[in-house]
């Protein structure tokens, strides 16, 4: 086998590898932004005390550059939101009050959450809340079918200077 087929094999070879590895790494990416807008917006909440007492407020979570932000606000004020974690379906954060810090664990389901809050006193209470309507998220991006051109090719060859 001479040199030159040698190099044309690997590159036959090589090629369909490289156009598998590139369409499951963009899959991925465009999978993790669908998930980011998922949580992202203004969520009307109402959390019940374990004194009986319900409290409404918003939620809103920011996504900015891959991190989360965001803030409760309520009729009280607006308290930024701490130690905010956000995974496949869950979001926890915590907000710190005058009597101490009140942990929050929710899980998302398409447009609601529902969750827990812990007191510092380690009693419990439910929460429960529906994404605004005025800010709901956009669809997740999708990926577009690969409609090879008139040739038959995936991808347009590069001249022959530049091979």
């Amino acid at each position: 086998m001479s040199y030159d087929v040698a190099v044309q094999t690997s590159r036959k070879v090589a090629q369909p590898m490289f156009k598998t590895i590139f369409t499951l790494t963009s899959l991925l990416v465009l999978s993790l932004n669908a998930f980011a807008a998922g949580v992202t917006g203004t969520w009307k909440m109402s959390a019940q005390a374990p004194d009986g007492n319900t409290h409404k407020f918003d939620l809103v979570i920011k996504e900015a550059g891959g991190k989360f932000d965001g803030s409760l606000v309520s009729e009280q004020g607006t308290l930024p939101l701490q130690d905010l974690a956000v995974t496949s379906e869950d979001v926890a954060f915590k907000i710190t009050m005058d009597f101490g810090q009140i942990a929050f664990k929710l899980k998302q389901d398409g447009d609601a959450l529902k969750g827990n809050l812990v007191l510092p006193d380690g009693s419990t209470g439910p929460v429960t809340g529906s994404r605004d309507g005025a800010s709901a998220a956009p669809p997740p991006l999708r990926p577009r079918p690969a409609t090879p051109p008139a040739s038959g090719r995936s991808f347009p060859r590069m001249p022959r200077a530049a091979r």
